[in-house]
């Protein structure tokens, strides 16, 4: 021991505490205690004795004795006296006090003392008193003193951590409200609250649960408690106090049933139902505790899962779904109603034995209470809403049958089924279809106009049901067929009940499921089943060649092998109508309505075909008339309309030597067919995502791209990169990725990514810190990286380069001086770049892009020349990249206008953009041609429709520029207009996330600019205005006026702007100077000039002015206008009538010198005042 012993041992015992740092997170939740096995490591016997010894007291007594006893009965005793500094130990030790059975007594010390039992006595709490002050003895003689006693009393409960056991049958407890809980916190953190609960997900120190791992029931075992080191993952439910009396619901009364309902269930050792850790109450907390499943729910799993669609997941779907059914069985036989089935509240357990988890039910203890639940939807429609999606038509005002549960399992097998067959984004189809609200509520079930009691099922899901019939695998069309005929029947009297009966017809109907050795299809979450052939998911190798071939073999290929346009899925036979009409004619009347071709889907392909491309607001009750345009190839509702369907001749012979870029047409026309020249040639169904076909496309798009165009500098020209390599890289040509600074490299192709962070309070982001960029030069392991990164690093192999450069893991952030200097980087990153690929549909770096894309809606036809393929049509790169979710930020824009190649990866297809148009993965070609732009005669049109070849130019803005000497100002006009429109994480990113194409343009008109001016525009460029008048946001600034972005730049606010339309060559610009503009530094902050008076009383009085923000308040006396210039006229006395004239006011935060721009526009020379001009510095 040291020189002061009671000290070290107190600093050991505070070290071994968990939950130091609580007060971050909840300190009422995770209060501080120290683990089971410390506390035994800690009360050792010489330990013990050492402190016997120095105690004052009868030191005649046997050390060894009493030491022993106290190890055995009372070690929390001990270390609560070592923590506060006693010198009572032989005192209080010798008297057979124990850690199980103390007794507090509580008095006053005033003269109105109040005597009070507050402690623990038989292993309970007893709540019937205010803190105790002493600690007496059997006797009645304190056995402390009275100081001691207060600290032993708040001290002690670091020790008091319970242990949840499983010899306790019933799993609740009783604890006081001050008892620490043994939870520490988790790894991921996690928090929802209802309304009513609150579900926490924590993690109980492995000193303090004893459960068995698994269990045996029916042949399955389930670990629902895994053992680890760490402790055990638990979701800790916590009802709210009756501070809720609007909701109706009693808690104390929904804790009791709740638990006894859990009780039952864990009796049950059912392995899809849940059991309960522990059930407690601690003060007023009423709180169940469940293990976590890492899985999350089962809608969680259908979102996400992104395995093999074979036999395999089909064998343990059906499992899993007799699993619940037996489960829920289990529970009507116990008399419990479950009350609330539906996919979140089926819980999946990734960590359970099977490959693929278990589905266990959960959230039971609503079904006693549903009914008050629902009484008053308005006031906790939160909790209720998802809720409402499940339940059957009966009225809530009755009591829950077991009925109830089977509509509600029923409407789930539904959905698992679709989801067997089509993917999580046809349910969601499927879901909206459902919707019969406003508020986006959903319903399996319809009612008769004017009937109250007469329900229906709800038309869609029997659509689905016939949809599951023409599945190569019958008996999952007859287990539908089954849940549709005796689960999801309206009326409750007639519905089929979980008995034993229906539990094994449902036995009998999936165990006649025979399955197929072959895949359904590939992953990344599902294909329509009907695509039966097997495509690997491309994870290409390191080493992977790009495909450099002459690329003319059929473009057929690029279909799935087994996907033949004539595929089962189509051989049904069309309805009459539909076999009658004459595919010829430029008109094709349709002689049906929308409503009547829903109605007829389910058994006639072109019908269903048709309703899949027909738009959602067409009126139900009108005759359809489709008409052809053939310059499109395509079916529209109207001659002028938009494309709905596209025609395409058979693609068997297809070649793909047509992706020549020379064609003068919009769509490739060169090998369409003779006889059928309103049909294009393409794809009508696309390649796998992420096969080998695709892969290969994009191969030949690259290839063509550098043999026939000059998007990209070649060795040996005129034209090369004279820029170097981005500071660091990530290197993917080997198996081991890794973060390298190419210094001293020779110039590599590398691929750029472009794609959104998404929401950095909600997502973890990937990135390169200081702390870890030592590991990252090592290794970067593939699996660690998010999903848009996993993805980028897929298709950068694929097309034969080594190198990718990702910002947020080549810049090093929240590093100020590396940011500063990388982001000014930027135009040379994204120009030098071989390609980029536009993460386009992603909405964040964990979504990824070789993503499940919805089948893209066909079906074959027969013409007189020949058939016809049609589907529907998706070419449009207007819609899915230029109003794409990643091309709203405001970063984005210039990585898109400096990039010279790019991949778009949309939900819909893959674009490829280069500086000779855009090319569709449907094989089309969308070009705006500069010889047809420049034939328009509207100048805003011209603007228009120039926007997407002007920021595709891949040497920009040279290409485009190049054609509009006098107006090219005007397009750098709508570009900086364009970008005012797009969000920013942070807004005083505004001057420098477009910093790159600044740079590029002053370059190329020669000028030197800064902050959107240019030198030789500069009057032009500052008659800038708030598109909505006051509807701009000052960006608060800087102190250090070297870094402010001054006023009179649009830079400088946040919003929409427009630039004044002022005509070319008509104008008389007046003098002003830029602070620096003639000197040698071209950082100009501010421009002075000479400013005149104003005589309007009212900002109102001059119409002509719009003001930047809204909370300006306008100042007669103190206010200012800068004339910029006026109209040139033959009489100057006219001309001189109106003038061009920036508005400013004193600056409040600098100097009185100095002015800050508020506004701009046109006023009238009556309106300036007389009085000699002041000389102004604006900044």
């Amino acid at each position: 021991m040291s020189e002061d012993p009671l000290e070290e041992f107190c600093k050991i015992i505070e070290d071994k505490c968990e939950n130091q740092d609580g007060e971050e997170h909840d300190p009422n939740f995770y209060k501080q205690f120290v683990p089971a096995s410390d506390i035994t490591k800690l009360a050792t016997k010489d330990a013990v004795i050492e402190f016997l010894k120095l105690s004052k007291g009868d030191v005649s007594i046997e050390l060894e004795k009493i030491a022993k006893k106290v190890v055995t009965d009372a070690p929390k005793v001990f270390l609560t006296l070592v923590c506060i500094g006693s010198d009572s130990f032989i005192r209080v030790l010798t008297h057979p006090l124990n850690d199980e059975k103390l007794f507090y007594h509580e008095t006053q010390v005033s003269s109105q003392a109040t005597t009070k039992v507050y402690g623990k006595v038989n292993g309970e709490w007893h709540r019937n008193g205010r803190k105790p002050s002493q600690l007496k003895h059997r006797d009645g003689k304190f056995i402390m003193k009275l100081s001691e006693h207060n600290n032993f009393y708040d001290k002690h409960w670091i020790f008091q951590a319970p242990i949840f056991e499983s010899d306790n049958t019933e799993l609740m407890y009783d604890f006081f409200w001050k008892q620490p809980l043994p939870y520490l916190v988790p790894k991921n953190p996690f928090l929802i609250d209802s309304g009513f609960s609150t579900v926490r997900k924590t993690l109980v120190h492995p000193d303090h649960y004893k459960f068995e791992t698994s269990y045996n029931h029916c042949s399955k075992k389930i670990e629902q408690w895994p053992n680890s080191p760490e402790g055990m993952n638990v979701a800790v439910k916590t009802l709210r106090a009756n501070t809720n009396k609007e909701s109706g619901i009693d808690t104390e009364k929904f804790y009791e049933i709740e638990a006894e309902t859990l009780k039952k269930m864990r009796a049950l050792k059912d392995p899809h139902l849940i059991r309960s850790v522990a059930i407690y109450k601690r003060g007023n907390e009423r709180c169940f505790v469940f293990p976590w499943a890492e899985g999350g729910n089962l809608d969680d799993f259908w979102r996400t899962y992104e395995g093999e669609r074979d036999d395999g997941l089909i064998r343990w779907a059906i499992d899993q779904m007799l699993g619940l059914f037996g489960g829920l069985d289990e529970l009507h036989k116990e008399n419990i109603r479950h009350g609330d089935v539906k996919p979140p509240n089926i819980l999946h357990f990734s960590n359970s034995s099977s490959q693929l988890g278990q589905l266990v039910l959960a959230d039971v203890g609503l079904a006693k209470f549903h009914i008050d639940y629902t009484k008053d939807r308005q006031k906790i429609t939160s909790t209720r809403h998802s809720t409402e999606d499940y339940e059957p038509p009966e009225p809530l005002d009755k009591q829950i049958s077991r009925y109830y549960d089977n509509w509600s399992i029923g409407c789930v097998f539904i959905e698992f089924l679709i989801w067997i067959k089509s993917g999580y984004e046809e349910l969601c189809n499927f879901r909206r279809a459902l919707e019969y609200d406003d508020e986006k509520r959903k319903r399996f079930w319809k009612r008769k106009f004017g009937i109250d009691m007469d329900a229906f099922v709800h038309p869609e899901v029997d659509i689905w049901v016939e949809k599951l019939r023409w599945l190569k695998y019958p008996a999952l069309y007859d287990l539908a067929a089954l849940v549709r005929k005796s689960m999801l029947v309206p009326d409750p009297n007639q519905r089929g009940i979980f008995n034993k009966g229906l539990l094994n017809k449902f036995k009998e109907t999936c165990a006649t499921l025979t399955l197929n050795k072959g895949k359904l299809s590939p992953g990344n979450h599902s294909k329509a089943v009907h695509v039966a052939e097997d495509h690997a998911d491309l994870d290409p190798k390191p080493e992977t060649e790009s495909s450099t071939q002459s690329f003319t073999r059929n473009a057929s290929n690029l279909c799935a092998a087994g996907d033949n346009l004539t595929d089962s899925w189509y051989r049904r036979n069309f309805k009459n109508v539909c076999r009658l009409m004459d595919f010829e004619q430029p008109e094709w009347e349709l002689s049906r309505n929308v409503d009547e071709l829903k109605g007829s889907a389910t058994s006639c392909a072109l019908c269903q075909f048709f309703c899949n491309c027909l738009p959602n607001s067409l009126d139900g009750r009108k005759p359809i008339t489709l008409y052809r345009h053939d310059a499109s190839y395509s079916l529209r509702l109207s001659p002028y309309g938009r494309s709905l369907i596209t025609i395409y001749s058979d693609p068997s012979t297809l070649t793909l030597s047509f992706l020549d870029p020379w064609h003068k047409l919009t769509r490739l026309t060169d090998t369409k067919s003779e006889n059928q020249p309103y049909s294009s040639p393409g794809l009508p169904r696309l390649p796998i995502i992420g096969s080998v076909n695709q892969y290969q496309l994009f191969n030949e798009w690259i290839r063509t791209c550098d043999n026939n165009h000059d998007c990209f500098p070649k060795a040996g020209t005129s034209r090369k990169l004279d820029s170097t390599l981005p500071t660091r890289l990530l290197y993917v040509g080997s198996d081991q990725i890794r973060l390298v600074e190419p210094k001293n490299m020779a110039q590599q192709a590398y691929v750029a990514l472009s794609h959104r962070w998404g929401d950095r309070s909600t997502h973890s982001q990937f990135c390169t810190y200081d702390a870890n960029i030592e590991r990252f030069r090592t290794n970067i392991p593939f699996t660690s990286m998010p999903k848009t990164f996993q993805d980028a690093v897929k298709v950068t192999r694929a097309i034969g380069v080594q190198y990718l450069w990702i910002d947020s893991l080549c810049i090093i952030q929240e590093n100020k001086d590396d940011w500063e200097t990388e982001s000014s980087r930027m135009e040379d990153v994204f120009s030098s770049a071989y390609c980029v690929i536009a993460a386009t549909s992603a909405s964040s770096s964990l979504e990824g892009f070789l993503n499940y894309r919805q089948p893209r809606p066909c079906v074959t036809v027969q013409a007189k020349e020949g058939p016809l393929h049609l589907a529907k049509a998706i070419d449009d790169f207007h819609d899915d990249v230029e109003h794409g979710l990643l091309n709203t930020r405001g970063w984005v824009l210039q990585e898109r206008v400096l990039a010279r190649r790019t991949l778009h990866f949309t939900s819909t297809q893959v674009y490829w953009e280069c500086g000779k148009g855009v090319y569709c993965e449907t094989l089309a070609q969308l070009r705006n041609h500069i010889s047809q732009v420049l034939a328009l005669t509207s100048l805003f049109f011209t603007i228009c429709s120039t926007q997407s070849q002007f920021l595709g130019d891949s040497n920009f803005p040279y290409s485009s520029l190049e054609y509009y000497r006098d107006e090219r100002i005007r397009l750098v006009q709508h570009l900086y207009e364009f970008y005012s429109t797009l969000d920013l994480t942070r807004d005083s990113d505004r001057s420098k996330a477009i910093l790159g194409i600044e740079t590029r343009l002053a370059r190329f008109f020669k000028s030197r600019s800064h902050y959107g001016v240019f030198e030789r525009s500069f009057h032009r460029m500052l008659l800038w205005q708030a598109k909505s008048p006051g509807g701009l946001t000052a960006i608060p600034q800087p102190k250090e006026p070297s870094t402010r972005t001054p006023s009179w730049s649009w830079m400088s606010c946040t919003g929409k702007i427009q630039f004044m339309d002022i005509t070319f060559g008509s104008m008389t610009w007046l003098e002003i100077l830029p602070g620096s503009i003639s000197s040698d530094n071209i950082d100009i902050r501010t421009i002075h000039a000479e400013a005149h008076g104003l005589l309007p009383e009212d900002i109102e009085s001059m119409d002509g002015v719009v003001l930047d923000f809204e909370d300006c308040r306008y100042n007669r006396e103190t206010w200012k206008c800068v004339k910029l210039g006026h109209k040139k006229l033959d009489d100057p006395v006219v001309a001189a009538e109106h003038y061009y004239i920036l508005l400013i006011r004193p600056r409040s935060d600098i100097c009185s010198e100095s002015f800050e721009r508020v506004g701009a526009g046109r006023i009238k020379h009556s309106d300036l005042s007389s009085e000699k001009t002041i000389s102004v510095e604006i900044s």
